[in-house]
């Protein structure tokens, strides 16, 4: 989910286990209008996993059987990008700038990909074969991954990434940073 201001948000997620939803409210959340309902192509169970925006018009989300979908209107319209077919589940996705975007997913068969983009999601190349829960980028080359008991930080467009220590190695699910040193996890 993401709001841009106090009444005007995005939600995302499925219906039915297979139906990718993607949902908007201009009130603050006492109402949503339905953007998109679209039945999952391989009929994975999943629907859209996350929403990204990188400014109150362009954003980006990803979803099972590998599905991208990018809005330029603020989420009142989605436009599919090349699909990453190799992986059945995308998880979580963030974009540091119009261009350059970082995502992460499951095969079916177990293990995964995290991948990153150079051109606004239309093409994206695989870094290692790790999933990531959720992901948090304060530049293009700086920015942070949240896996089941780990934090991760990348820094200066090197392949070396730091292990952060979690408190009571307590579950990470999402992370969120204002800038390269502060920030939180859930």
């Amino acid at each position: 989910m993401h709001f841009f201001n106090g009444m005007t948000g995005v939600a995302v997620g499925n219906r039915s286990g297979i139906v990718h939803t993607i949902l908007r409210t201009i009130d603050g959340g006492a109402h949503w209008s339905t953007v998109l309902s679209q039945n999952d192509p391989g009929n994975w169970d999943g629907g859209i996993w996350q929403v990204d925006f990188i400014n109150p018009g362009q954003g980006w989300c990803v979803g099972s059987s590998g599905k991208v979908r990018r809005t330029l209107d603020g989420g009142q319209t989605w436009t599919e990008l090349p699909s990453i077919t190799s992986l059945t589940y995308l998880y979580s996705v963030d974009f540091a700038d119009a261009q350059t975007g970082y995502a992460s997913g499951a095969f079916s068969f177990g293990g995964g990909q995290f991948l990153k983009t150079m051109d606004g999601g239309q093409n994206w190349n695989p870094i290692s074969s790790d999933v990531f829960y959720d992901l948090d980028f304060v530049s293009p080359d700086t920015g942070f991954m949240a896996s089941q008991f780990y934090l991760l930080r990348k820094t200066d467009n090197t392949p070396n990434w730091d292990f952060l220590t979690i408190p009571d190695e307590l579950p990470v699910r999402k992370c969120l940073f204002q800038n390269g040193n502060k920030g939180y996890i859930l």
